[in-house]
């Protein structure tokens, strides 16, 4: 596909790098990409495990199209910084032993206070000095891309992406959002992986549009920051996880010149989605021209490439709450639920019985279960994917939309009736200004005690926070019926998530019970 677009539109813009996140400081045409990845092609050989230590940009790109021009099998990580070597090394080195990386491709900053670290026998390359070379022909069948897994609920697995996956999950992309030449894309998301790389980065070059792209520090810096540049550059489509978007409402000012009215596809993906967010998030924005129809909830992982199912605009239903517990989807007062649409005409869920794996009726909530083309050759290493493969999420098919209501290791069971998480998080965040939004953890122990991690906003931590501990409890007990049998306020960024913001409530049991949390204060105890 790039050496096609190189051919048709030679000197049209690929790929535009911002800066500062509005500002453009770098670019590539169609032809300079082609160019360029042709000269990392040439440095790897056919079949070679590559990791990529690049920051956001357009050399990590290039590097990306070099792995598939040369039919290596690219493997990315965020790279380390200097300061903090220490801690991220460990996962870099167990990535690298795990895909058997033979070739290390970096820069000259991070190769030269990490090689000396490194553990391994990988061969670093710079991308400062690189011969011409030309460029490979790889088949659709050959593993492209080894996509490791958010680690959300178990540790990161090595997700085996052929070409063909890439290319159809792209193709969905395009059927789902509308997205062609006349599109522009706007990506602030991590590339390392499925939404950022596979939705900002790739299925831009198949659908033929040009990708302005950032480092998703400068936009979680400054939220506001996203919508300014999809305002000043036109964008048609853009996205991110649920907490963007309430981040953006929090920071929201009265910004001059804003007009969102371009603005076609705003996804919301990557972890649940709140129905008070869009809410909020139109109220705030609506004036400045974001329509309600551009609200778009999708779904998706690792395993399927990226998409798996998208709704075509914002469709929120309100279903009876003890229901829901009971594992029946019946509409009424209680818990709104965002439907994340359905599948195009190559994929299929199914709703499985985790316990017969026998297929669930419309209404009833159960495993859901993936198909199509976009489905992975399996785990690095590990068991190969079959026909259909079960996804670890919870949910229900309603009036042909998928409902999504959380993950299946995570769910608490209490006295025979299922509580999810997230529910439980958002009544203890709801209306408490002293906790951060988005960075509770609720767990159940193994001898069933039911905690709840949150994070305390910074300037308050040497606050009286007795009746935030006792608010939490209250609210949880009113909201869900819960008993929450020990509350623990801990520091800001103390609440592990994946690098694509999810939280992953497993790790913070795990760590609450080794006593490797600071706790600013605490009610109750576990078990």
């Amino acid at each position: 596909m790039l050496a096609a677009r190189s051919a048709e539109r030679p000197g049209d813009p690929a790929y535009v790098f911002l800066g500062d996140g509005l500002n453009e400081s770098d670019r590539l045409t169609y032809r300079g990409l082609h160019e360029r990845a042709g000269r990392i092609a040439a440095a790897l050989a056919p079949g070679a495990r590559v990791l990529l230590l690049l920051p956001p940009g357009l050399d990590y790109i290039a590097a990306i199209f070099g792995c598939f021009e040369a039919g290596a099998v690219a493997v990315s990580a965020a790279p380390p910084t200097a300061t903090r070597l220490d801690r991220v090394l460990p996962r870099l080195e167990a990535i690298a032993a795990d895909a058997e990386v033979s070739v290390i491709v970096t820069d000259d900053a991070v190769r030269a206070f990490a090689e000396p670290h490194f553990k391994g026998e990988a061969e670093w390359i710079g991308l400062d000095s690189l011969p011409d070379a030309p460029v490979g022909t790889p088949g659709p069948e050959g593993v492209a891309f080894l996509q490791y897994t958010s680690g959300s609920t178990a540790a990161p697995r090595g997700v085996m992406l052929t070409h063909e996956n890439l290319l159809t999950n792209c193709r969905s992309l395009i059927s789902a959002f509308g997205t062609g030449p006349h599109s522009s894309v706007y990506s602030w998301l991590p590339p390392y992986h499925d939404m950022g790389l596979i939705g900002g980065l790739l299925h831009p070059m198949l659908a033929g549009a040009p990708c302005y792209t950032t480092s998703p520090i400068t936009v979680l810096r400054r939220p506001m920051r996203w919508l300014e540049a999809i305002s000043r550059h036109r964008v048609t489509f853009s996205g991110g996880p649920n907490f963007m978007y309430d981040l953006c409402v929090r920071r929201a000012r009265d910004v001059e010149g804003l007009d969102l009215s371009c603005w076609e596809k705003a996804v919301n993906g990557a972890e649940p989605v709140r129905a008070a967010t869009w809410r909020a998030f139109l109220e705030a924005f609506g004036p400045y021209g974001l329509r309600e129809e551009a609200l778009t909830a999708a779904y998706g992982m690792a395993e399927t490439t990226l998409l798996l199912t998208a709704a075509d605009g914002l469709t929120v239903t309100s279903f009876d709450r003890d229901a829901l517990a009971e594992g029946k989807a019946v509409p009424g007062a209680g818990a709104e639920l965002v439907s994340c649409g359905g599948t195009d005409a190559d994929h299929r869920i199914r709703i499985v019985d985790p316990e017969t794996g026998q297929p669930c009726t419309d209404g009833t909530c159960g495993e859901v279960w993936a198909s199509g083309p976009s489905v992975a050759v399996g785990y690095w290493r590990g068991e190969r994917f079959g026909e259909w493969i079960p996804t670890g999420d919870l949910g229900f098919v309603h009036e042909g939309g998928l409902y999504l209501t959380g993950r299946s290791k995570e769910v608490l069971i209490l006295n025979g009736v299922k509580h999810h998480p997230h529910d439980l998080e958002t009544l203890a965040e709801t209306g408490e200004d002293l906790l951060r939004p988005h960075c509770s953890a609720a767990f159940q122990t193994a001898g069933g005690s039911v905690a709840l991690v949150a994070e305390v906003a910074r300037g308050h931590e040497a606050d009286d926070l007795s009746f935030v501990l006792a608010g939490i409890r209250e609210r949880v007990s009113a909201g869900a019926g819960v008993r929450v049998d020990a509350v623990v306020l801990v520091p800001a960024r103390s609440v592990p998530k994946t690098t694509s913001g999810k939280i992953q409530r497993l790790l913070t049991r795990e760590r609450l019970l080794a006593g490797e949390l600071k706790t600013i204060a605490r009610q109750g105890e576990v078990a």
